[in-house]
């Protein structure tokens, strides 16, 4: 009679020969938030602000052409919005190559874009409200403007006390009209802040969990 051959011992793989689909995932993700950022930048600079502008409907056309003008901040937060998905594209694609150094990359396209997000939509709600002051200060010296260009002469200092006085409560109603009108932009700014901020949170924690980051280390 044969002696019953003893099975063989049960190995566990090591976590460099387990397959993962983390990575593909992360990896692919990473990619397409990427390419999306990069073609919304070049079409920013491709495509004349004013056209844009031209298709909004006429109630919402001033407010947009505020937000996507390109002023000095406007092309700042491009250019630095470029550079940070250049990161995460070359993060992405060295992950999908399960090469150690997609760690390092991504993690640093992680926290600076979570300081770039929470630096950019504060200096944009500031920006805003400075804005907002310098439309009704306008919309005010427009009022004295067209009033004295219809006397054609210097008005009478009763009639320029009055003329100043509706002034004044014409421009502190537009103050008014814009402080509402921005507390709900404030509010989306905030929640598209922290929209913005979910992907590379997530990328932090994939990349720092003590079995992602032993998986990683295996690849070397």
């Amino acid at each position: 009679m044969n002696a019953s051959v003893p099975p063989p011992p049960m190995t566990i793989p090591s976590p460099g020969q387990q397959h993962h689909v983390w990575p593909t995932v992360i990896g692919v993700i990473g990619i397409i938030l990427a390419a999306i950022g990069l073609i919304s930048a070049i079409l920013y600079f491709l495509i004349s602000p004013d056209l844009i502008a031209s298709l909004m409907p006429e109630r919402q056309r001033e407010d947009f052409e505020m937000k996507i003008a390109r002023t000095p901040l406007n092309v700042t937060l491009t250019v630095v919005g470029i550079f940070l998905n250049l990161l995460l594209l070359w993060g992405s694609i060295l992950l999908l190559r399960r090469r150690v150094s997609s760690r390092s990359i991504l993690n640093i396209f992680a926290i600076l874009t979570i300081i770039f997000t929470i630096v950019s939509v504060t200096l944009m709600m500031v920006s805003q409200f400075n804005v907002d002051e310098e439309i009704a200060i306008q919309k005010s010296r427009n009022v004295l403007q067209s009033e004295r260009a219809e006397t054609g002469q210097a008005l009478p200092p009763k009639e320029e006390a009055e003329l100043l006085e509706r002034s004044s409560r014409e421009t502190e109603q537009v103050r008014v009209e814009r402080t509402v009108k921005n507390i709900g932009s404030a509010f989306g700014g905030i929640c598209g802040g922290l929209f913005e901020l979910a992907w590379p949170i997530i990328v932090l924690c994939f990349m720092n969990g003590s079995r992602k980051r032993a998986t990683i280390n295996s690849w070397a």
